[in-house]
């Protein structure tokens, strides 16, 4: 279900769906009132450098994610953790996969053939801040193909995000937490 707001302006509009504020940073929220049957929800939308211009509501594209070249998780079971992607073939196949994340690859089967074919090295991307009880921001990370999410702590994270202005403004949420957090 849509989410919906106004902003200072008076223009309504969409900010995320359910608990995923697509376009809506942290920091947006007081520069809206969600509309009737509408609320803020728990993952936002990273703090970009370059949309500072853009006004909330109007972020494009709605799902972008922050490379994180080198991260992994640590102590992750691929099993335990594994997502489904899917690949398309000609004449209509439709193959769905296990995503491991790239930690290795689905089984092979005498019928089908699996194989790295240019493996990218970097399968995970910070996705979101998610907002907590505390309050308190974490990061999100998550497999940029298959789309599955884990809580991180911010240490696991900054030093992955190459963009200076960006892991700096992060930096910031990670001193928001820690104030709320010593009470």
């Amino acid at each position: 279900m849509g989410e919906y707001a106004v902003r200072d302006d008076g223009v309504k509009v969409k900010i995320g769906t359910c608990e995923t504020m697509y376009y809506l940073r942290f920091e947006d929220r007081e520069k809206v009132r969600p509309t009737e049957g509408s609320a803020f929800g728990a993952f936002y939308r990273l703090p970009y450098p370059d949309e500072d211009n853009v006004k909330p509501g109007e972020y494009e594209p709605y799902d972008r994610f922050e490379p994180l070249p080198g991260f992994t998780l640590e102590g992750i079971d691929p099993e335990e953790n594994a997502g489904i992607i899917q690949a398309k073939a000609p004449g209509g196949v439709l193959i769905s996969l296990h995503c491991y994340h790239g930690l290795k690859l689905p089984l092979s089967t005498n019928e089908v053939r699996i194989f790295w074919n240019g493996k990218d090295p970097d399968y995970f991307v910070l996705r979101w801040v998610r907002l907590l009880p505390g309050p308190v921001l974490k990061p999100v990370v998550g497999c940029k193909y298959c789309g599955a999410l884990w809580r991180c702590e911010w240490d696991e994270v900054l030093p992955y995000v190459q963009n200076p202005e960006l892991r700096h403004r992060l930096e910031v949420y990670k001193t928001l937490n820690l104030k709320h957090e010593r009470g």
